[in-house]
């Protein structure tokens, strides 16, 4: 199996696979499904009456990118030094590691299902 290690100033350390799997995939859209509305037009208003013409929500505040960015993490981790592979562990991990491999499986990956949390420039030099 093609896989990556990452370790980092801390000493901790991430491996990971350098190819999407289906499965990864398969749980990266099923996460993101939140997403529909953005492509899917709303054609009934409130009391069930058809639109004359589609609208669209475009309230961006009610999604977060995170179930999505987790799945990928999850599904494509082989191992870590932090312990065993579950959501419980990736939300006690430092955020800086996990946007190194966040930025290093968007390379790899070439795939818009990860999206790297905004607080991180992307010309931010500290990163690999």
């Amino acid at each position: 199996m093609d896989t990556e290690k990452m370790t980092f100033e801390d000493g901790s350390w991430w491996e990971f696979r350098t190819f999407l799997s289906h499965g990864t995939k398969a749980a990266t859209v099923a996460a993101s499904n939140q997403f529909r509305t953005l492509v899917e037009p709303i054609k009934y208003g409130e009391g069930g009456q058809a639109l004359t013409e589609p609208q669209y929500d475009w309230d961006y505040s009610r999604w977060s990118a995170q179930p999505s960015t987790d799945a990928m993490l999850l599904h494509s981790t082989i191992g870590w030094s932090y312990g065993p592979v579950n959501q419980e562990v990736l939300d006690s991990i430092p955020d800086a590691n996990t946007q190194y491999v966040i930025r290093r499986m968007n390379e790899l990956y070439a795939s818009p299902l990860v999206v790297t949390v905004p607080n991180i420039s992307q010309n931010d030099s500290s990163l690999p």
